[in-house]
């Protein structure tokens, strides 16, 4: 009985291990009977912005009859750059139908993607795969080129066409930008840049502006700024300054929006100074001493007449202090031959001229500083209220030029008239009280046949300055 019992064990054992072992043969799918190909509904496809969300490209494929039916095939739509073999390429699957499309986004997308540039055509290859849902099975159409001709998405609207600024609403807000989102529809980073230009100027040289955000206000100040000190539109006066916005995703993909342009009136603006000091001008200090004042005449430009020694050296400075900023000579790109780098230790200018009377022009938007001899600029006293009605070139006071049409003089006063003098002798041109418009109380009108000025105050030295381009006479 035992032995009977091991045998059947032995048997059903047996034939165990055959079930285990035995090979299933795996399904096998026939291959689509048919030629499979596409049609696209156009060859040369041109996107516009409004194209952004609809269909752009329509494709229709063949049905290739895989045995599994249509509602387990899938359709990939393949786009390369042109003759590369699909080395890279980007994609768009479909299943179960034969027809596809692919929106503006997205061909925008894949035509910048592979180096397509706004408003130019580019040649890329197209064909379909057609697949198993499982990606087995699968099998290609021909391959056929299709231009693109992208466009941008973006673009920016103005809050106003025209702004008047005043500086009694300066930290208002007198503009403010608005634009689009970039690349719509594309999944990466962006980036946008603001810029602006003068008017007319087609961007060459423009202000940048680095934003993440999709709008940019400016205040009335800021807006003179830019139509005034930037563009030298004149006061009073509506000049064009244009701005658009530059894109770039993270792919290194650029596009510009449309280009706006919004007509500011400035108001009247007051160009800031900067400053020249050094021993060939009236010494290295003190400063409100010896520094020599470089007028503003625009933006970021200014002008100098002064006397420059040879040999010795200077600088120019944005403040009346040694710092925080100066300006040496390796700042410059373009400088007149009359000065050279001094090497020393701050690479100041060195005058290598003639001594003598220049007018020097600094332009620190283009860096270019130039020098012209020119004639001393002077203005005298001469009178009673001094050291008498003459003669010239005795009895003369000489005041110190400081800045065009600015002088100044430390003289002794008497309780007795006198005038100014715009050369050492009684003509062509003096200037007497009513010239002026603004007289320090320590003087009046003598109201004698020149109509003089009179020195009313306390005998005594005192330092006057006068402005020829205000007309004021201070005495301190």
């Amino acid at each position: 009985m035992k032995n009977i019992l091991k045998s059947i064990l032995a048997v059903m054992l047996a034939l165990l291990v055959n079930a285990c072992l035995k090979e299933e043969s795996t399904p096998q799918f026939t291959s689509g009977s048919s030629t499979f190909s596409f049609t696209p509904s156009a060859t040369s496809v041109t996107v516009a912005a409004k194209d952004s969300l609809t269909a752009a490209l329509t494709l229709t494929w063949t049905d290739p009859k895989f045995s599994v039916g249509l509602a387990k095939s899938k359709f990939t739509v393949m786009l390369g750059p042109a003759d590369k073999g699909f080395a890279n390429f980007q994609s768009k699957e479909f299943v179960g139908v034969l027809t596809g499309s692919l929106l503006g986004k997205e061909l925008n997308r894949i035509a910048l993607r592979f180096g397509g540039v706004i408003g130019q055509p580019i040649s890329l290859d197209v064909k379909m795969i057609a697949s198993l849902t499982n990606n087995n099975e699968p099998i290609s159409t021909q391959v056929t080129k299709i231009t693109f001709t992208p466009a941008s998405d973006l673009s920016i609207v103005a809050s106003s066409g025209s702004v008047v600024t005043s500086a009694a609403n300066k930290d208002l807000v007198g503009l403010t930008l608005n634009w689009s989102i970039g690349f719509n529809g594309y999944e990466g980073s962006r980036s946008y840049q603001l810029q602006y230009a003068k008017g007319g100027t087609n961007f060459a040289s423009p202000v940048v502006i680095d934003l993440t955000t999709l709008s940019r206000s400016f205040t009335q100040k800021q807006l003179n700024d830019i139509a005034a000190l930037a563009y030298g539109i004149p006061a009073g006066t509506a000049g064009p300054v244009e701005f658009r916005v530059r894109a770039t995703n993270g792919l290194g993909a650029v596009i510009f929006s449309n280009v706006v342009t919004v007509n500011v009136t400035p108001y009247e603006t007051v160009y800031p100074s900067i400053w020249g000091m050094g021993a060939a001008l009236n010494g290295w200090g003190p400063w409100q001493s010896k520094e020599v004042e470089v007028v503003g005449t625009a933006f970021q430009v200014f002008e100098m007449v002064a006397q420059i020694t040879n040999g010795e050296t200077f600088r120019f400075f944005a403040q009346a202090d040694w710092g925080p900023n100066s300006y040496n000579y390796p700042f410059f790109t373009t400088v007149d031959s009359k000065f050279e780098n001094a090497n020393d230790g701050d690479k100041n200018f060195r005058f290598i001229g003639a001594t003598g009377w220049y007018r020097v022009n600094v332009n620190l938007n283009t860096k270019v500083v130039t020098a012209v001899a020119t004639a001393e600029p002077v203005l005298y006293m001469m009178g009673a209220g001094l050291n008498g009605w003459g003669p010239w070139n005795d009895k003369e006071v000489k005041m110190t030029y400081k800045k065009p049409g600015v002088f100044e003089a430390n003289p002794t006063f008497k309780v007795e008239s006198f005038r100014f003098f715009a050369q050492n002798d009684w003509g062509p041109t003096s200037y007497n009280y009513p010239f002026f418009t603004s007289v320090d109380s320590r003087f009046e009108n003598a109201n004698d046949g020149d109509k003089n000025f009179k020195y009313i105050g306390t005998p005594g030295n005192y330092r006057i300055r006068v402005d020829l381009n205000a007309k004021t006479v201070v005495n301190f």
